[in-house]
């Protein structure tokens, strides 16, 4: 070890200098002269890797794994080597070679030997990597562990270890790995960068603001509409205004590093102008809010989630089928993926109703569709490729050949689906499959996370013309926006007298705060009138048409 180590070591220093082509001729004396070890032909592996020369670097590792094959860092690069050109079968051979090669090391850190304890940290370090890179988090976690055990000062096993924290949503064990860094080398700068972006990026910020921007404007506000226009000032009138207030009184002091001058907008027409006690004078002097874990209803909040799946879910079944969402439609099947989902949101299926403008909700187990719809499931080849390699066309024919509907029902209700390849029977997660579904005539659907949503399309008479006075009761909304009136002022309206208009009178009287309703002769024009100003639709013809002013 002694006669070669000055020699490998130069090599080393050589290769960090970039002087590959000095390092490679050090190394090929080293070998030349019979003094060469996995350690050395390991290095003259990653030398050519750097260079890009694959054959030579595939070579050079499977002869340090010749000569040691308890080698793992060895066994890992090959598995890199071959995944990152494609051929994923022998890449996934190395890597089980290196997880064997670990699990049956029998070295430990005896007498105190420093030296022998950071190789074996950095052996577990590089499996971790190696696990990070097939998003097996878990595993890289545990072997991120057993590196920091073995050496405390192994300062890149923790920055590893803080990105699978960070990676799990564990933000404050991710900042504790990366503060111990610091401390232990305050000088450490890729630490203090991983901090600082591990603070910057704490739950996405401005992700998460304009998440919540988007709850709090598309689904609070206007579900809780019927709460802020109550007659009165009923306790739940005034919940609904003092939780609306607390959202955007908070936004604003979340959203102040981002957009100053707006936030503080906010801030002052909330907060300042209302003269709150003990209210700072700026949004910039506030303290940045800071979570209160108590106000947080788990349950409630998995089941809100829940429901706006399924609702965005539908919703993109009316886009991707041109379904306009003020066209009611008699029925939504929801077809879950799992029972607990399915009977969380049982009480909330008149709130699915409503936003998806349909007159029944049903709730449903795979394989009760009833023939509205099919399904076809393909191999997920991202994450099926480093498993099986070439092997994942047999996946493929395999799962063209099954009845898809019946492979998605046991995915839904085991999480997995087993497929006999060549007589192997193999399990697949829901990871591994991509599923796709196709609708019957009348009927549109799309499948996601939560399960599948299957919308009835048949429309009879009576739903189209509750759809067309959806329609009219709009345009005459956007008359009274445009004009400049008030929610509760009062207009005459003017209307063509189509039939599907006569039949439905009383509901468009009803919807949009009218003094005087009278019906004209079809073909002539819609007019609304308030304080003198007027608006009109002409050439009614049952047909809503563009407005203008006259």
């Amino acid at each position: 070890m002694t006669h070669f180590a000055p020699s490998l070591d130069a090599a080393r220093a050589l290769i960090r200098a970039r002087q590959l082509h000095e390092a490679e001729r050090l190394l090929g004396e080293l070998h030349l002269s019979g003094r060469g070890t996995s350690e050395s032909w390991y290095v003259l592996g990653s030398l050519f890797y750097q260079r890009n020369e694959i054959k030579p670097s595939v070579d050079a590792f499977r002869r340090a794994l010749q000569m040691d094959p308890s080698f793992v860092d060895a066994a890992i690069s090959l598995s890199v080597v071959f995944n990152d050109t494609g051929n994923y079968a022998e890449g996934r051979r190395y890597f089980e070679i290196a997880e064997r090669a670990a699990k049956n090391h029998k070295e430990r850190v005896a007498g105190g030997s420093v030296i022998k304890a950071r190789e074996i940290s950095r052996r577990h370090r590089d499996l971790g990597e190696e696990y990070m890179r097939l998003t097996r988090w878990d595993e890289a976690f545990q072997e991120f562990q057993k590196a920091v055990r073995l050496d405390p000062t192994h300062h890149e096993a923790r920055i590893l270890l803080s990105k699978v924290h960070a990676q799990k949503g564990r933000f404050k064990e991710a900042s504790a790995e990366l503060r111990t860094v610091v401390d232990l080398d305050p000088r450490h700068i890729p630490a203090r960068l991983h901090l600082a972006l591990l603070y910057f990026a704490l739950g996405n910020a401005a992700d998460a603001q304009i998440e919540l921007t988007e709850a709090l404007s598309n689904w609070y506000v206007r579900r809780s509409r019927p709460r802020f226009w109550a007659k009165g000032l009923e306790a739940d009138k005034c919940d609904a205004y003092a939780t609306l207030y607390q959202a955007l009184t908070t936004l604003s002091e979340l959203a102040a590093p981002f957009i100053p001058f707006f936030s503080e907008e906010i801030y002052q027409n909330l907060v300042v102008r209302a003269g709150l006690p003990g209210a700072v004078e700026s949004v910039h002097f506030a303290d940045y809010p800071a979570p209160d874990a108590s106000a947080i209803d788990e349950g409630l909040a998995r089941e809100m989630a829940a429901v706006r799946q399924v609702v965005s879910l539908g919703l993109s079944v009316r886009t991707a089928n041109r379904l306009k969402v003020r066209q009611p439609l008699s029925r939504a099947d929801v077809v879950f993926n799992d029972r607990a989902t399915m009977e969380r949101l049982d009480s909330h299926r008149s709130l699915i109703a409503e936003e998806l403008n349909v007159h029944e909700v049903r709730f449903m187990f795979p394989g009760h569709e009833q023939g509205a719809v099919s399904f076809k499931l393909k191999p997920n080849f991202r994450t099926l490729g480093p498993r099986l390699g070439k092997r994942v066309q047999e996946v493929k024919q395999a799962l063209d050949a099954a009845d898809g509907s019946a492979l998605h029902a046991q995915l839904s209700s085991s999480g997995a689906i087993v497929l006999d390849l060549g007589g192997e029977r193999l399990s697949f997660s829901g990871d591994e499959i991509e599923v796709s579904v196709s609708a019957a005539a009348g009927f549109a659907a799309e499948t996601g996370k939560v399960g599948v949503v299957v919308l009835h399309t048949t429309l009879t008479d009576a739903l189209i013309d509750e759809g067309l006075l959806r329609e009219v009761v709009s345009r005459v909304q956007q008359a009274r926006k445009d004009l400049g009136l008030e929610f509760t002022d009062r207009v005459r309206l003017f209307i063509g007298g189509s039939p599907r208009v006569q039949r439905n009178r009383k509901f468009v009287k009803a919807a949009s705060y009218l003094d005087h309703y009278s019906l004209h002769p079809q073909g002539h024009s819609v007019a609304l009138t308030t304080r003198g100003q007027a608006f009109a639709m002409s050439n009614w013809e049952g047909a809503v048409l563009p407005y203008g002013k006259t």
